[in-house]
């Protein structure tokens, strides 16, 4: 002790003399101000994807010819509807085209409806949809020579010319239905009244493929521990008898995050991340079903697929072996990872994909 002291006298007496400060004391971290914390709120806000970021409507004025919001946003899980309103009073004839700038086979993809000048409407929806190949959530028409679905929607929803080419069929639906391909990203509605210079409406076309859904998961697998049948041999000693599975499944909890595409909002491919306090980390992937009646945010979703767990084996253990009792390969064995199915229920919240009602079907 007195040599301890000695010597950190001495250590102490050269860093005097070599002119050494002394340690840093420890710091009080700042406090954070108002500026900071909308900074990081700002920050969060971004990082999270709003419903009013994927608007599934929008109003149009046919006198100023903008639109509130400037974009919608389409899918074919949902119809979404261009409202356009404000139309002069003097309105005596009117005819809309509509158009994406898209074509199938050479042929571009046109609505153009011709309104009857005795019952024009007050106001006109444009019904926009996106196709998709499994299910189609627009109007089936017959299709006719070698049209597609697409092109003869789009020729059932124009008016059809009478039997003189002079002449055209007039209308009085005020809504109108479209289907974009979702290559183009501008729709354009051009307004001819009054046999007048034609005015055209452009608004946004807003697409996304997919959508995730984040929340906790409860997961059964079905890759059991293993467990040694044995009997005692001698002092301190057990004879190994037989290996087996065990055959109760403990459920087990983690995070999950499910990803949906926009246009089959029901169907999900997950991914499962769960811990616990002996093991290491188990991962899941597979695919489920999303029921989506609890409301627009949250959700619950069904799943199954492979998942990757760390078990317990006895590799070192043979049948018939005997060995000491407290042999950590008796009583311990080894962690491995192996493959096999998993169920799963997970409870969540979904990031943008919120979907409004429809606008009326067209007639």
């Amino acid at each position: 002790m007195r040599f301890a002291s000695v010597a950190l006298s001495l250590s102490l007496s050269a860093g005097a003399l070599l002119g050494q400060t002394p340690p840093p004391q420890p710091q009080t971290p700042p406090t954070l101000t108002d500026a900071d914390k909308a900074a990081i709120k700002k920050l969060l806000n971004e990082a999270i994807v709003q419903g009013e970021d994927h608007p599934f409507q929008t109003t149009c004025s046919a006198t100023s010819l903008t639109c509130t919001p400037p974009a919608v946003f389409i899918s074919a899980a949902a119809v979404s509807s261009i409202k356009i309103n404000d139309f002069p009073a003097n309105v005596r004839s009117l005819t809309v085209r509509v158009t994406a700038g898209e074509s199938q086979n050479g042929q571009p993809l046109i609505v153009r409806r011709v309104y009857d000048p005795a019952a024009i409407p007050d106001q006109i929806v444009i019904a926009v949809s996106k196709p998709r190949r499994l299910r189609r959530t627009y109007g089936t028409p017959a299709a006719s020579g070698t049209q597609t679905v697409e092109q003869a929607y789009a020729s059932n929803q124009s008016s059809k010319p009478m039997l003189q080419p002079s002449a055209q069929a007039t209308s009085d639906d005020p809504v109108i239905g479209f289907v974009a391909l979702g290559t183009s990203d501008t729709l354009t509605i051009q307004l001819q009244m009054n046999d007048g210079t034609p005015k055209t409406i452009s608004t946004t076309l807003q697409y996304q493929r997919w959508f995730i859904d984040m929340g906790g998961f409860i997961t059964f697998a079905f890759a059991a521990d293993e467990e040694l049948l044995t009997e005692n041999a001698s002092a301190g000693n057990v004879k190994i008898l037989k290996k087996r599975n065990k055959d109760k499944i403990v459920p087990g909890t983690g995070i999950v995050l499910n990803f949906h595409p926009a246009n089959y909002p029901s169907l999900a491919a997950q991914f499962g991340l769960a811990t616990s306090v002996d093991r290491a980390a188990s991962y899941y992937l597979g695919f489920g079903y999303r029921l989506r009646e609890l409301g627009p945010r949250t959700l619950a979703t069904f799943a199954a697929g492979i998942a990757a767990t760390q078990v317990k084996r006895f590799p070192d253990v043979s049948v018939g072996d005997v060995l000491s009792a407290t042999a950590t390969t008796v009583t311990d064995g080894s962690k491995r990872y192996v493959f096999g199915p998993y169920l799963s229920l997970s409870l969540g919240f979904s990031f943008g994909g919120v979907e409004n009602q429809p606008p009326p079907a067209p007639r």
